[in-house]
Protein backbone atom coordinates (compact mmCIF):
# COMPACT_ATOMS: atom_id res chain seq x y z
CA UNK A 1 0.00 0.00 0.00
CA UNK A 2 1.19 3.15 -0.61
CA UNK A 3 2.35 5.72 1.87
CA UNK A 4 0.91 9.16 2.48
CA UNK A 5 3.93 10.63 -0.50
CA UNK A 6 2.78 7.43 -2.68
CA UNK A 7 5.74 5.78 -1.97
CA UNK A 8 5.68 1.58 -2.00
CA UNK A 9 8.17 -0.59 0.33
CA UNK A 10 9.68 -3.48 -0.64
CA UNK A 11 9.72 -6.27 1.93
CA UNK A 12 11.42 -4.29 4.52
CA UNK A 13 15.52 -4.82 4.08
CA UNK A 14 16.97 -1.70 5.48
CA UNK A 15 19.65 -0.60 2.83
CA UNK A 16 22.95 -0.30 5.31
CA UNK A 17 21.09 2.06 7.67
CA UNK A 18 17.98 2.82 9.04
CA UNK A 19 15.96 4.88 6.46
CA UNK A 20 14.46 2.80 3.79
CA UNK A 21 14.31 3.01 0.26
CA UNK A 22 11.60 4.64 -1.86
CA UNK A 23 10.29 2.21 -4.69
CA UNK A 24 7.40 3.75 -6.64
CA UNK A 25 6.58 2.40 -10.27
CA UNK A 26 5.33 4.93 -12.72
CA UNK A 27 4.24 5.00 -16.75
CA UNK A 28 6.63 6.80 -19.01
CA UNK A 29 9.70 6.39 -21.18
CA UNK A 30 13.23 5.80 -19.24
CA UNK A 31 14.49 8.31 -21.51
CA UNK A 32 12.86 11.04 -20.12
CA UNK A 33 13.58 10.13 -16.12
CA UNK A 34 16.04 12.50 -14.10
CA UNK A 35 17.63 9.79 -11.78
CA UNK A 36 21.40 9.35 -11.02
CA UNK A 37 21.40 5.78 -12.62
CA UNK A 38 19.46 3.30 -14.81
CA UNK A 39 19.25 0.27 -15.78
CA UNK A 40 18.82 -2.03 -18.94
CA UNK A 41 19.23 -5.58 -20.17
CA UNK A 42 20.78 -7.83 -22.98
CA UNK A 43 20.43 -11.05 -23.31
CA UNK A 44 23.57 -13.28 -24.46
CA UNK A 45 23.24 -14.55 -27.91
CA UNK A 46 21.75 -11.25 -29.33
CA UNK A 47 24.11 -9.88 -32.33
CA UNK A 48 21.97 -6.97 -32.27
CA UNK A 49 20.86 -4.15 -29.51
CA UNK A 50 17.10 -4.91 -29.93
CA UNK A 51 13.98 -4.08 -31.15
CA UNK A 52 13.67 -0.42 -32.10
CA UNK A 53 10.61 0.33 -29.43
CA UNK A 54 13.18 -1.48 -26.68
CA UNK A 55 14.46 0.67 -23.74
CA UNK A 56 17.86 -0.60 -24.50
CA UNK A 57 17.72 0.30 -28.32
CA UNK A 58 16.45 3.79 -27.42
CA UNK A 59 18.83 4.42 -24.79
CA UNK A 60 21.72 3.65 -27.57
CA UNK A 61 20.12 6.01 -29.97
CA UNK A 62 20.34 8.84 -27.30
CA UNK A 63 24.13 7.83 -26.60
CA UNK A 64 25.23 7.53 -29.66
CA UNK A 65 25.56 3.83 -30.21
CA UNK A 66 27.79 2.97 -27.59
CA UNK A 67 25.88 0.09 -26.23
CA UNK A 68 25.77 -1.05 -29.99
CA UNK A 69 29.60 -0.70 -30.55
CA UNK A 70 30.17 -2.51 -27.04
CA UNK A 71 28.00 -5.44 -28.49
CA UNK A 72 29.72 -5.57 -31.85
CA UNK A 73 32.98 -5.74 -30.57
CA UNK A 74 32.49 -8.18 -28.11
CA UNK A 75 33.25 -6.11 -24.83
CA UNK A 76 28.98 -6.49 -24.04
CA UNK A 77 27.11 -10.17 -24.39
CA UNK A 78 24.73 -9.82 -22.35
CA UNK A 79 25.64 -13.29 -19.93
CA UNK A 80 24.55 -13.58 -16.47
CA UNK A 81 25.89 -11.22 -13.92
CA UNK A 82 27.39 -9.48 -16.89
CA UNK A 83 27.08 -5.57 -16.01
CA UNK A 84 28.79 -2.62 -17.86
CA UNK A 85 28.34 1.26 -16.40
CA UNK A 86 28.74 4.10 -19.37
CA UNK A 87 28.34 7.79 -18.41
CA UNK A 88 25.77 9.43 -20.06
CA UNK A 89 27.31 12.75 -20.79
CA UNK A 90 24.77 14.66 -20.91
CA UNK A 91 22.55 12.70 -23.60
CA UNK A 92 20.13 11.64 -21.20
CA UNK A 93 18.66 13.08 -17.81
CA UNK A 94 20.41 10.48 -15.85
CA UNK A 95 23.97 10.74 -15.41
CA UNK A 96 25.02 6.70 -15.77
CA UNK A 97 23.33 3.67 -17.17
CA UNK A 98 24.03 0.27 -16.16
CA UNK A 99 23.70 -2.59 -19.17
CA UNK A 100 23.16 -5.75 -17.35
CA UNK A 101 22.95 -9.09 -19.14
CA UNK A 102 20.52 -11.02 -18.39
CA UNK A 103 21.89 -14.23 -19.20
CA UNK A 104 20.73 -16.73 -22.40
CA UNK A 105 18.14 -15.55 -24.76
CA UNK A 106 15.34 -17.64 -24.74
CA UNK A 107 16.04 -19.04 -21.52
CA UNK A 108 15.31 -15.56 -19.15
CA UNK A 109 13.53 -16.27 -16.04
CA UNK A 110 12.31 -14.00 -13.02
CA UNK A 111 15.47 -15.44 -11.28
CA UNK A 112 18.03 -13.81 -14.15
CA UNK A 113 15.97 -10.54 -13.75
CA UNK A 114 16.30 -10.47 -9.99
CA UNK A 115 20.09 -11.28 -10.43
CA UNK A 116 20.60 -8.15 -13.07
CA UNK A 117 19.23 -5.89 -11.23
CA UNK A 118 21.09 -7.17 -8.16
CA UNK A 119 24.53 -6.55 -10.06
CA UNK A 120 23.02 -3.35 -11.97
CA UNK A 121 22.25 -1.87 -8.44
CA UNK A 122 25.52 -2.64 -6.86
CA UNK A 123 27.07 -1.17 -10.00
CA UNK A 124 25.24 2.25 -9.68
CA UNK A 125 25.36 2.40 -5.97
CA UNK A 126 29.75 2.08 -6.99
CA UNK A 127 29.17 5.12 -8.88
CA UNK A 128 27.48 7.04 -6.23
CA UNK A 129 23.95 7.02 -7.75
CA UNK A 130 21.52 7.32 -5.17
CA UNK A 131 18.02 7.15 -7.61
CA UNK A 132 17.56 4.53 -9.69
CA UNK A 133 14.87 4.24 -12.37
CA UNK A 134 14.61 0.88 -14.80
CA UNK A 135 12.39 -0.81 -17.52
CA UNK A 136 10.43 -3.97 -16.11
CA UNK A 137 13.50 -5.43 -18.22
CA UNK A 138 13.22 -9.08 -19.23
CA UNK A 139 9.55 -8.80 -20.08
CA UNK A 140 7.90 -8.46 -22.94
CA UNK A 141 10.44 -9.46 -25.72
CA UNK A 142 12.10 -12.44 -23.14
CA UNK A 143 8.83 -13.68 -22.10
CA UNK A 144 8.71 -12.69 -18.10
CA UNK A 145 5.45 -11.62 -17.28
CA UNK A 146 5.75 -7.81 -16.21
CA UNK A 147 4.31 -8.37 -12.70
CA UNK A 148 7.21 -11.30 -12.86
CA UNK A 149 9.45 -8.64 -13.43
CA UNK A 150 8.90 -6.09 -11.32
CA UNK A 151 8.92 -8.44 -8.21
CA UNK A 152 12.01 -9.37 -9.72
CA UNK A 153 13.25 -6.37 -10.06
CA UNK A 154 12.64 -5.01 -6.58
CA UNK A 155 13.94 -8.07 -4.61
CA UNK A 156 17.05 -8.40 -6.61
CA UNK A 157 17.86 -4.24 -6.08
CA UNK A 158 17.26 -4.64 -2.36
CA UNK A 159 18.74 -7.91 -1.69
CA UNK A 160 21.46 -6.52 -3.92
CA UNK A 161 22.50 -3.36 -1.80
CA UNK A 162 21.78 -5.07 1.62
CA UNK A 163 24.76 -4.62 3.51
CA UNK A 164 24.96 -5.92 7.23
CA UNK A 165 26.14 -2.56 9.21
CA UNK A 166 25.33 -3.55 12.86
CA UNK A 167 28.87 -2.96 13.60
CA UNK A 168 30.31 -1.39 10.56
CA UNK A 169 28.95 1.86 9.01
CA UNK A 170 28.76 1.61 4.85
CA UNK A 171 31.61 2.83 3.05
CA UNK A 172 29.50 3.46 0.11
CA UNK A 173 26.28 6.05 -0.38
CA UNK A 174 23.00 4.40 -0.22
CA UNK A 175 20.88 4.02 -2.60
CA UNK A 176 17.68 5.91 -1.96
CA UNK A 177 14.77 5.50 -4.77
CA UNK A 178 14.04 2.88 -7.04
CA UNK A 179 11.38 3.57 -9.99
CA UNK A 180 10.21 1.29 -12.31
CA UNK A 181 8.96 2.56 -15.45
CA UNK A 182 6.31 0.55 -16.83
CA UNK A 183 5.21 1.39 -20.99
CA UNK A 184 1.73 1.85 -21.88
CA UNK A 185 0.79 -1.77 -22.16
CA UNK A 186 1.38 -2.67 -18.61
CA UNK A 187 -0.59 -1.20 -15.72
CA UNK A 188 1.21 0.62 -13.42
CA UNK A 189 -1.88 -0.80 -10.78
CA UNK A 190 -0.23 -4.45 -11.34
CA UNK A 191 3.38 -3.37 -11.07
CA UNK A 192 2.79 -1.30 -7.23
CA UNK A 193 0.42 -4.89 -6.46
CA UNK A 194 3.81 -6.79 -7.43
CA UNK A 195 5.61 -4.17 -5.49
CA UNK A 196 4.02 -5.04 -2.55
CA UNK A 197 4.32 -8.75 -3.10
CA UNK A 198 8.08 -8.54 -3.04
Amino acid sequence: MPDENGYNYGFGLHIGSEKRMKISAQQGDITTIETDGILVSLSEGTERVGVPASALAQVDKLLGGAIRTLVESKSLKGKAREVIVIPTLGRLPSRMVAVCGLGAAGRVSADSVRDAAAEGARALRKMGCKSIATPLIGAGVEGVAANEAARGIVEGVLLGLYEFAKYKASEMGQVETLVLVATREVSVDDVNAAIREA
